[in-house]
Formats: structure tokens, C-alpha cells, sequence
């Protein structure tokens, strides 16, 4: 028996000498497959499938995109937990990129990798920053909006989409999309006045994730009422005032039509304007050169189709098509044959020379504004004098007293005849005259 327990002591001595004498190593790991990728993260994971002989101190995930075999020395998680099964959050990725990730862990050895596994992140929708507005929030002007587009692959713009919005006020209460407003430019319209703007931006990209989130801009406003009005005048862009009358409240344009400039006097020449035969489109044959006040400093640009006293070359129809002034006999008094008393009746009527929403006046409305002498209606309406191109002669006549106006109101007394406004250095009257006769035309807003 003494010799049997001594064998016994001798083993077991000999198997905790053989268990203190076990190297230790670093840990042993895998790595778990990549789930949840969005663009700019994804989730990991490892198992510790055997801690080496010593305590875990950290555990993680190494991940790289250029590295092929990442270490602690690249991008890296750590995680707190002390199982040996974990998950792991790689955040701040690039999108659309080739990563390479493994599980980490370490002990007092030394460091433990699992195997490697690559992932693509995915695609990012492109981006629109700095979306802005510049002009000026007031009806008939334009706004115009900017932004920044950009994508993180790089993938090139194509088909961004831009909206404009309204609201009642600057925090957007009732914010509407504005049907057909899709342009990088917007004309504000009568209806926006005292409302508020803004433009939105959806971004979108030629090929991978191709559209981003919209963005839009801050508002601009309240709109305010219109001061000018810009339109298509004997084929260029022409821009006018616009005058509110202190009388009636009706807006006028600040010039006569064909006039280059508001005028500084009601004698200022060089800003009288064009003389249109009643009803006539602004074809060409209303214009005028002037190079001073006096008759000889006048002339047609577009003289008349046939030398006075004729024969009489008449327009059968509303459009001439031609920019001649047509001279007529004084027994027929019109350019046209037979007459039409339909032409100039209304914002949408026949041969309307006046921008959109306007139109040539009635009698009616010129009487209303009680214009008194010329200087007076200068000061109201910046009336001036006009000259006359008179419609059985070619020549341009000038009166030092009289400024005389269409209005779009026919004649009942005689037939060929339509109303005219004369406002001289003593009063206003009014009038009628021949339909031939080429007189200044003013517009009122509809």
C-alpha cells in the first residue's frame, strides 16, 4: 500500500507540472459574415473559439480599403462584451466601396485574426446643397434658383427635378406645388402677390442610386405688386412702368406704346411713341422716327402703301399682312374694307397691341381718371403730346397743344370712326375720328 500511494503522488505531480508548463497562445477567432450595409455602414461580427490560455482584453472588428489584410493599425471597433461571440457596428464608411474586415481579439500574448471578409457598401443618392434664390419677390419679375449637386461615387447629374412652392406666409403655412412650375426660372404671377416662394431641388444621378432627397430653399416674400411689366415689342424685349392711378385705382402703363423711355415732360419728343390706326396689330406700320419736335424732324419708318390721292390699297382683312401704313380716301376713313368693329375689344381682343393682361382703354376709362390740361395729366399719368399721322396722308404732323389717343371704343355718330382721347394745354375732350388716322396708344391693366 505504501508503495501504491507513492505512485499515485508521483502521477499527479507529474500531470500539474505537465498542466503549468502549457505554452500559452493568442487567441483563436473567426470572423461572422456582414450584414445591414447601407451606404456609409455595415454590422460584423467574430466568434473567440479558443482564448489562447489567457483573458481576453479586447475583441473587435479591423477593417480597410486598401488594406488586404487589416490589422489593429487601420480602422477598427471595440467591443465591451466579455462573451466570446459578438457583433459589431463599422460606421463612417465611404459608399460604393470595396471593404476588407476580420475579427480581432486579444490577449497577454498578443493578437488573434480571424479570417478575411470583403463587403461593398452600398450606393449613395446624390446630394443638392446651397439651393438658393436670387430677383426680386414682386408679380411679372423673375426668380431664379441655385444649388450644388453632388454625388459621393460620382455619378454625373441627369434629370434633377426642381418644383416651386407657395405659402401664405414665411413659415410655410398652406405650402402648395405650383402646377407647371419646374424650371431653374419662375415668372411670379398676379395670383402670388402677397404670398411666398421657395423652390425645392430633388437631385438625381445618371446611373447608381439615382435620386437623392429633395432640398429646398428658404422662402422669398411677401410678393409684391408689380412695378413694371416686361413684353415683345416690334420684335425686342421692351420693359415699361407701371402707374397706379391716385383717381380710380386702375394701373396704366408708364408710356406710350413705342415710347423708348418714360417720358420727363409732357413735351419730352423723343419719348411720344408709336401712331397706330385703330384696331391694327403692332406690325410695323405704327412706327416713328423722331429726331426732334418739329414736323420736318418726323417721319414714317414704314411710309404708306400708295401716295396720296391714291389708288387706295385696303385690307380686306385684320391682318394686313404687311408693315405698311395703309392710306385711305377721306369718303371711307378706314384701312380696312369692309370695317370690323370687333378689333381691339378687350385683353383677348382681335389685334390687342398690348402685353398680356392689358389692353387699350375705353373712353369710358379715360374719362374716369379726370386728367384736366396736359400738365396735369403728365403729373397723373405721364400723358404727353403726340403728334398725328394722318390717315389720307403720309406725313407727321406735330401740335405744340394736343395729345391725342385711341381708345378701343367705336364711333356711334359716323361710321368708320372710333373714339379718340385729346388732352391739350387747357383741357381734356374727347372725340371721333377716322379709323385711317394714326394716333398714340396708351394701355390699362384688364
Amino acid at each position: 500500500m505504501k508503495y501504491a500511494s507513492m505512485l499515485v503522488a508521483v502521477i499527479g505531480f507529474l500531470a500539474i507540472s505537465c498542466k503549468k508548463d502549457k505554452p500559452k497562445t493568442v487567441p483563436s477567432i473567426t470572423t461572422s459574415a456582414v450584414t445591414d450595409i447601407t451606404p456609409t455602414s455595415a454590422k460584423g461580427g467574430g466568434k473567440i473559439t479558443n482564448n489562447g490560455g489567457a483573458d481576453i482584453t479586447a475583441r473587435g472588428l479591423v477593417f480597410s480599403k486598401t488594406v488586404a489584410q487589416p490589422t489593429i493599425a487601420d480602422d477598427k471597433t471595440v467591443e465591451t462584451t466579455s462573451a466570446d461571440e459578438f457583433q459589431s457596428m463599422m460606421n463612417n464608411l465611404s459608399s460604393g466601396a470595396v471593404y476588407h474586415v476580420r475579427a480581432y481579439a486579444t490577449n497577454s500574448v498578443g493578437i488573434g485574426y480571424g479570417q478575411v471578409v470583403d463587403f461593398t457598401t452600398g450606393n449613395a443618392p446624390p446630394t443638392a446643397t446651397n439651393v438658393m434664390i436670387t430677383g426680386t419677390a414682386e408679380v411679372n419679375k423673375t426668380l431664379t434658383v441655385s444649388y450644388t449637386y453632388a454625388d459621393a461615387e460620382n455619378n454625373a447629374e441627369s434629370g434633377t427635378i426642381i418644383q416651386w412652392y407657395v405659402a401664405n406666409d414665411g413659415a410655410g403655412a398652406g405650402e402648395t406645388a405650383i402646377a407647371g412650375a419646374t424650371s431653374l426660372t419662375f415668372i411670379i404671377q398676379a395670383a402670388q402677390q402677397g404670398k411666398y416662394i421657395r423652390a425645392g431641388i430633388t437631385p438625381k444621378a445618371a446611373t447608381g442610386t439615382t435620386t437623392g432627397a429633395e432640398v429646398k430653399s428658404g422662402f422669398v416674400g411677401a410678393v409684391g405688386e408689380a412695378t413694371t411689366v416686361t413684353f415683345t415689342y416690334n420684335g425686342q424685349t421692351v420693359t415699361y412702368g407701371i402707374i397706379n392711378s391716385a383717381a380710380t385705382g386702375r394701373k396704366w402703363l408708364d408710356r406710350n406704346l413705342g415710347a423708348p423711355n418714360a417720358p420727363s415732360a409732357y413735351n419730352d419728343y423723343a419719348n411720344y411713341g408709336d401712331l397706330f390706326q385703330w384696331g391694327r396689330l403692332a406690325d410695323g406700320h405704327q412706327l416713328i422716327n423722331r429726331t426732334g419736335p418739329a414736323d420736318a424732324n418726323m417721319s414714317a419708318v414704314n411710309v404708306g402703301t400708295t401716295p396720296y390721292p391714291g389708288p387706295y390699297d385696303l385690307s380686306s382683312t385684320d391682318n394686313p399682312g404687311h408693315s405698311k401704313f395703309i392710306l385711305s380716301p377721306e369718303y371711307n376713313s378706314d384701312w380696312r374694307e369692309p370695317k370690323n368693329d370687333n378689333l381691339w375689344q378687350g385683353v383677348n381682343g382681335i389685334n390687342n397691341p398690348c402685353p398680356a393682361g392689358w389692353r387699350i382703354a375705353t373712353a369710358t376709362e379715360w374719362a374716369a381718371e379726370n386728367l384736366g390740361n396736359l400738365p396735369s395729366a403728365y403729373t397723373k399719368l405721364k400723358i404727353t403730346l403726340t403728334g398725328l399721322h394722318a390717315g389720307d396722308d403720309d406725313g407727321i404732323y406735330q401740335s405744340a397743344t394736343n395729345g391725342l389717343y385711341w381708345t378701343s371704343t367705336i364711333g356711334t355718330t359716323f361710321d368708320y370712326r372710333a373714339k379718340r382721347t385729346a388732352i391739350t394745354t387747357t383741357a381734356t375732350t374727347q372725340s371721333e375720328t377716322f379709323r385711317s388716322n394714326g394716333h398714340a396708344c396708351r394701355c390699362i391693366k384688364d
